[in-house]
């Protein structure tokens, strides 16, 4: 219902969107956007299945290479990455998976852009940082 609202009010990034349509997505591109009411609806609320293919789908598009788009994903993907948070605090998930989850969000902070060299992709920014 929520993917269907943002549809409708043509609320979709541009990572989200099929075929660069504003006001039309897909269950595989729509990620929920981060909202400061909690959802009392039990079934608005993500499975850990579903978290877990959210996560992979948001760490899928970090990996290109450096340029002026990143910061435009940038805050989609801060935003995706806080709903699900959200998601597994408000289940009071906190299991391996959800550590594992946490432990690939947290390259995403304000100051990951500044450690980065904007030769290499994303991806080898983030076993950079690690290392």
């Amino acid at each position: 219902s929520k993917r269907q609202e943002r549809e409708r009010k043509g609320d979709l990034d541009k990572f989200e969107r099929l075929d660069g349509d504003k006001n039309q997505t897909s269950r595989s591109l729509a990620v929920r956007k981060y909202n400061l009411t909690v959802e009392r609806e039990a079934d608005l609320i993500r499975s850990m299945p579903i978290l877990r293919q959210t996560i992979d789908y948001l760490l899928d598009l970090l990996d290109h290479p450096y340029d002026d788009r990143f910061l435009g994903m940038y805050n989609f993907l801060w935003d995706g990455m806080h709903a699900i948070r959200m998601d597994l605090r408000m289940q009071h998930i906190f299991n391996e998976d959800a550590i594992t989850m946490l432990e690939q969000m947290v390259f995403l902070s304000p100051d990951f852009s500044l450690k980065c060299n904007s030769s290499e992709t994303i991806v080898n920014r983030l076993i950079y940082v690690v290392l």
